[in-house]
């Protein structure tokens, strides 16, 4: 895979036409909001913008065609960049100083969903629009990178060179945003490149990006288009450390009930690499919307400066630089943030979708969605939480699955729970600002449960958390409320499932994630 050309997206809208779907759309007046970042009548006061965040301080690395940074949504965002497309000349210097401008589109249209203003009427925003921009050009006019390819010969290739120079210019101070702005902090590539099968995150160009995380770059790949016959992943989106993203389909619409995975996202697993870690083979990470995608228009030989918005097609290529948006707001939240614990984030905060398709080793995991679609505002909650990332353990998983009530204020609550690598000491939660109690063991597999006496009427939050010896997870969040009868209901926007007479039930008309849950554990089979 490399940027989508005007046939290949042609080429996606009929695979969307034939698989009877309806390619509706998701331009960034619709993602964002959808994304839970941009406030909206559906999910506000629960997005992330509205806690605050909007990228600031943020530097995000588009590596792709270059950008038309002087489009009025990305104008005053260029912080340095390169273009590593041509030979190192006079003219085209790679010590951060060259703007390389955009010759295909695809590059302009990724940095506007990460970072874009919309301006100037703020219609198109991207997720993280006070986010800065660094360029890294690898493509071509026609798209391609220079060099890609399974050749054993490499006499110039682009895609390689521009991860060496991004982990060469990872600490760099930028003369340009007044001195304020150092480094890359968030490296979004929409890109994939055939290595002559499919890849298991060994090939050097996904080793190559793993050492940049190693770095302390948080490094965000489109899955690819590969759709849901894919054998795996090409290059880049195999790569063990990075944050792998699919696609769905928003069908037009800022409530998330309807979404579906879009009919040309690549499916997982990766490739088995074969180093004993099933859980490295759990890609894509997380998915988000990329169908039909209206942003900024490029300027073929112009600078862009006139320019507006326009369709762009759909790919991958689109809903990955919305999570790199996603991410900048999260560093922006906690600047302690490292890569693990940002993809570990993601995972953790994002709304479940379909059934388990490992159950037995992850009871979230779907081959389609990853742990489902990214959730901008839950994903700054858990990371405003974190007061020492030296203190978190990825492997540790604690989560809510699910409430019942006596009607006499008392709550039981289930939770899943597990170590991915090992034994758990003790898994504890607490009630708004109570203090934390101990869960006891279920013997169904991941299930603990806990009894709370006394819960008032009104709105209320379990936080709950694993922990072995010093180390803890992420501590995650359930909001609900307690009525004047004692019964627990589901307390946000989007949350899709209520109680009645004691027990758990859907709400009509929405798939419920905990639903999915329970029908696991009665022994229906996982989709595989």
């Amino acid at each position: 895979m490399r940027p989508m050309s005007g046939l290949q997206a042609m080429a996606v809208a009929l695979l969307i036409l034939i698989a009877g779907l309806v390619p509706t759309g998701s331009a960034s007046d619709i993602a964002t909001p959808a994304a839970k970042a941009k406030q909206s009548q559906e999910y506000s006061p629960y997005t992330a913008w509205e806690l605050g965040y909007s990228g600031k301080g943020v530097s995000i690395c588009i590596m792709d065609t270059g950008t038309d940074d002087s489009h009025p949504s990305l104008a005053g965002k260029w912080l340095g960049g390169v273009d590593v497309s041509k030979p190192d000349t006079p003219l085209t210097p790679r010590d951060g100083s060259f703007n390389a401008d955009d010759t295909n589109g695809h590059g302009t249209t990724c940095a506007g969903i990460a970072m874009g203003t919309g301006a100037p009427d703020k219609k198109y925003q991207g997720t993280a629009p006070d986010a800065r921009l660094v360029e890294l050009r690898i493509g071509t006019i026609f798209g391609a990178a220079p060099g890609e390819g399974p050749s054993p010969v490499k006499l110039y290739d682009a895609t390689l060179l521009g991860e060496k120079w991004a982990l060469a210019h990872q600490d760099d101070k930028w003369s340009s945003g007044g001195g304020q702005y150092q480094g890359i902090d968030v490296l979004s590539l929409s890109w994939g490149i055939d290595v002559g099968g499919s890849a298991d995150g060994s090939d050097p160009y996904s080793a190559g990006l793993d050492r940049l995380v190693d770095a302390g770059v948080i490094v965000v790949v489109a899955a690819g288009n590969d759709g849901p016959s894919n054998d795996g992943f090409t290059g880049l989106g195999s790569a063990s450390n990075v944050i792998t993203v699919g696609a769905t389909d928003d069908r037009d619409t800022i409530e998330r009930a309807d979404d579906i995975i879009a009919s040309y996202s690549s499916r997982g697993p990766r490739k088995d690499n074969g180093d004993d870690d099933p859980y490295n083979e759990l890609k894509p990470d997380v998915s988000a919307p990329g169908t039909g995608i209206t942003q900024a228009e490029f300027d073929r030989v112009g600078d862009g400066s006139g320019n507006g918005y326009g369709s762009r097609g759909s790919g991958t290529s689109y809903a990955t630089p919305l999570v790199a948006g996603v991410v900048a707001l999260m560093l922006e939240a906690n600047r302690d943030l490292t890569p693990a614990i940002a993809k570990e984030v993601l995972r953790a905060s994002a709304e479940r979708r379909e059934n388990a398709t490992f159950y037995e080793l992850d009871p979230f995991w779907n081959k389609d969605f990853g742990w489902g679609m990214v959730d901008a505002y839950e994903a700054c909650r858990i990371v405003e939480r974190i007061t020492d990332m030296n203190a978190i353990d990825v492997g540790l998983q604690s989560f809510v699955d699910n409430l019942t009530s006596d009607g006499q204020g008392a709550v039981n609550v289930r939770l899943l729970a597990w170590n991915r690598y090992g034994d758990m000491d003790r898994v504890e939660l607490r009630v708004d600002n109570g203090s934390w109690v101990k869960a006891r063991p279920l013997s169904a597999q991941y299930c603990w449960t806990c009894q709370l006496q006394g819960i008032s009427p009104g709105n209320h939050t379990i936080y709950t958390r694993s922990l072995a010896g010093n180390m803890s997870s992420l501590v995650t969040s359930f909001q609900f409320n307690v009525t004047s009868g004692g019964q627990p209901k589901a307390g946000i926007p989007g949350a899709v499932w209520g109680w009645a007479g004691g027990a758990a039930t859907v709400v009509a008309g929405a798939a419920s994630y905990i639903y999915l849950r329970k029908r696991q554990r009665a022994g229906k089979p996982a989709e595989t």
